[in-house]
């Protein structure tokens, strides 16, 4: 019996509009605007939004300096020993390699430095987990195996001979190349693996203060359904760039005295409901036929 392939795309991949949520109370105020605005240039911003932002940052300058990260890591009961061997001879093979370790992360007091998270995302990720049971969710935060293909969705073009792949999924990417006959006596075959790599919930810590590196909307799925306690792959990093990527809050915001955490994304006080562009990642792959005159 045939396996059913990826999703045929049935349209051009457009830019569709997602419900998020956007940490306002740490972003300077244009920023901010802009997200309440769906990141639309020819939206002008209200006198209700500005003073949103403006309430949003009061509230952040209200809190009490310091955050109190005692505890937020714990060691690895017995209970996930045969996952990690797992992960450590599968998917999670090269972080073990460069030094990351298996712990338990409290989602609850993590530092945050995404400006927003998609919601709807974040609850497709989490269904039907326990947040009782650590190997279930072992399973969503450190899989050893990759992800099922049913989120790409794959245009041919014939005329072209191209192929084009698109997912909601950012780490969709080119994993290789192979070549060689797809069955005894055909023609040799050159081409391209393109699929999903696993992504992990790592969290890193940078001058004392544990802070989320990957895997937000997993984490805030998980900590919008009761989870507390996570395995995550954990790990201290001396350079900030090493942990942020560009486009984050600024470093201000999550290394100041008030920063935020993964739980703020659902306090109204600093954070809000926003709608966002959902961009696609797209592989596109395409065989060219020239010919040379020598």
């Amino acid at each position: 019996m045939t396996e059913p392939g990826p999703a045929v795309l049935a349209a051009p991949v457009e830019h569709l509009l997602r419900p998020a949520r956007a940490l306002l109370g740490w972003l300077p105020e244009d920023n901010a605007l802009a997200l309440l605005n769906s990141g639309r240039g020819d939206q002008v911003a209200t006198d209700p939004q500005r003073e949103q932002v403006r309430a949003a940052h009061a509230a952040v300058l209200q809190r009490p300096a310091g955050l109190d990260q005692s505890d937020l890591v714990q060691e690895a009961p017995e209970i996930l020993q045969g996952h990690i061997a797992q992960l450590a001879i599968t998917t999670g093979a090269a972080f073990f390699n460069e030094g990351w370790n298996v712990a338990l992360v409290d989602l609850s007091r993590i530092c945050a430095f995404q400006a927003s998270v998609f919601t709807e995302s974040a609850v497709e990720r989490v269904a039907g987990v326990a947040t009782d049971d650590l190997l279930q969710l072992a399973s969503v935060t450190l899989p050893t195996s990759m992800p099922a293909g049913e989120s790409m969705q794959v245009q041919r073009d014939d005329s072209g001979k191209q192929w084009l792949i698109a997912s909601r999924n950012p780490n969709l990417r080119v994993m290789g190349i192979f070549s060689g006959a797809i069955q005894a006596g055909g023609p040799p075959a050159f081409g391209f693996p393109v699929g999903l790599p696993p992504a992990f919930v790592q969290a890193v810590r940078y001058q004392g203060r544990w802070m989320l590196r990957d895997g937000y909307h997993r984490s805030f799925g998980l900590l919008s359904i009761g989870a507390k306690y996570v395995p995550a792959f954990i790990r201290d990093m001396d350079s900030i760039r090493d942990v942020v990527p560009p486009g984050m809050l600024p470093d201000d915001a999550f290394l100041g005295q008030r920063p935020p955490t993964l739980a703020d994304y659902a306090d109204d006080s600093v954070a809000a409901d926003v709608q966002l562009p959902s961009a696609q990642k797209i592989v596109i792959v395409q065989a060219i036929e020239v010919s040379l005159v020598s």
